[in-house]
Parts: structure tokens; C-alpha cells; sequence
């Protein structure tokens, strides 16, 4: 049996996602470490909160409660995870569906998701229009900019997986609604299956969730 080594941008064990995921990975053994590993939220805010030209990030800590802040606060603490368990893993899997455009030393093989979700949703969407998910609205632009290099048709409103906040949902229920797209993306890795059924049930849409289509491809490798 395989080891997945699964590295969260928050605090592990993100159990909720490996759950979401679980019947695509069950011919693994799993190692979840987080790059936010024994830090406290305060300590987060204080030194990691996103600057206006940052790339944010959003996850959740083992507290339950969530934060946000800069991708590149937690770069190097990625890479100290990498070396001190790579030798354990046979894969590395992110659990993020953001973009990471630093190079990590390695000898092992990591995927990232927005790297195999990007060619997929292209192809399911092809010349219709896209809506996105996003947690939070500050991630909004950056959002756009990356869809935007492979989608014309492209719309996106922000829904926190961590806040459970109603009207957030409500919202982006009218928004579907009102914008009509042919494909809904949920980009992060923590929204969940409940998640994404009250969102084919409330609008009827075809709606495609990250760590659901990350965890059948991974699965191939098992």
C-alpha cells in the first residue's frame, strides 16, 4: 500500500477533507501535516495577514476557527514538511486548490490541484461560462485572474466553507440563479459534498467540487 503524504495550508489533520475524499482513497495510508502546524490564531493575524498585493489564502485551524492570510508566509514551512517527510511518503498531495508558483525541492512527485483541475474544468465548460466559489471576497480578484487566462465567460462570488454563514449561501444561490452559468466550480479544497448538493439542489446546476474530482484522479495512483 502507498503512503500519501497530504500537506494542508491550515492546521492538520484536515479530516473533513480527507473524508470527502475517502472512498478514492482508501488503497492509501495517509500522513496529514499542516504548514500551520502549532501556531495560534493570533499569532497568524499578527504576522501572516496578506498585504493588498499578496496571494490569499483561507483555512482552517484544528480550533475550528479560520484564517486567513499570504501564501508567502507558509512557503518555506511547506518545504520543512516536505523534508522532514518525504522519506515516508510515496506522493505528496496540497491540500489547496490555490496557486503555487514556487518551486519545492523534492525527490518525490507533488501534485497540486489547480494544476489537473484547470485542464478539466476548461474541458467541461468549453465555450460556455464558468461561476466560481471562492472563500472569501478578497480572494475574488486573484480568482478572476487566474480563471480569467482560460475562461471568457467568467463570474465568481465568495462563500466561506468555515463561516457557515446562511446568507453567504443564499446569496450565491441568487447569484447562480441570476448569472445562469453552464458550470459552478467550488475552488477550495474545503468545501464539502453537503456543500456542493445544496448547491445542484437549490439552482439545478452542474456543479464540480475540488477535492471530489482531486480524489478520483488521485485514486489512479493508488
Amino acid at each position: 500500500m502507498k503512503t500519501l503524504l497530504c500537506i494542508t495550508i491550515g492546521q492538520a489533520p484536515r479530516n473533513d477533507i480527507i473524508s470527502s475524499m475517502g472512498k478514492y482513497l482508501k488503497e492509501f495510508n495517509i500522513i496529514q501535516r499542516g504548514a500551520l502546524d502549532g501556531l495560534s490564531k493570533d499569532y497568524i493575524e499578527k504576522n501572516f495577514s496578506p498585504k493588498d498585493s499578496d496571494y490569499v489564502l483561507e483555512s482552517k485551524l484544528k480550533s475550528d476557527e479560520y484564517v486567513q492570510f499570504a501564501e508567502k508566509y507558509i512557503l518555506e514551512k511547506i518545504q520543512d514538511i516536505i523534508y522532514k517527510e518525504e522519506k515516508n511518503a510515496d506522493l505528496i498531495l496540497m491540500l489547496c486548490t490555490g496557486v503555487f508558483e514556487h518551486k519545492f525541492i523534492t525527490e518525490k512527485n507533488i501534485i497540486f490541484p489547480q494544476r489537473l483541475i484547470f485542464p478539466v474544468v476548461k474541458e467541461l465548460v468549453g465555450n460556455g461560462s464558468l461561476l466560481i466559489l471562492v472563500p472569501d471576497e478578497l480572494q475574488i480578484p486573484q480568482s478572476k485572474e487566474k480563471w480569467g487566462a482560460i475562461i471568457e465567460k467568467l463570474y465568481c462570488i465568495n462563500v466561506s466553507p468555515y463561516a457557515k454563514n446562511q446568507k453567504e449561501f443564499s446569496n450565491a444561490v441568487e447569484y447562480i440563479e441570476k448569472i445562469n452559468p453552464d458550470v459552478v466550480f467550488m475552488d477550495c479544497m474545503g468545501y464539502s459534498k453537503e456543500m456542493r448538493e445544496f448547491f445542484v439542489e437549490k439552482t439545478g446546476k452542474s456543479v464540480v467540487l475540488g477535492n471530489n474530482l482531486i480524489g478520483k484522479i488521485i485514486s489512479e495512483m493508488g
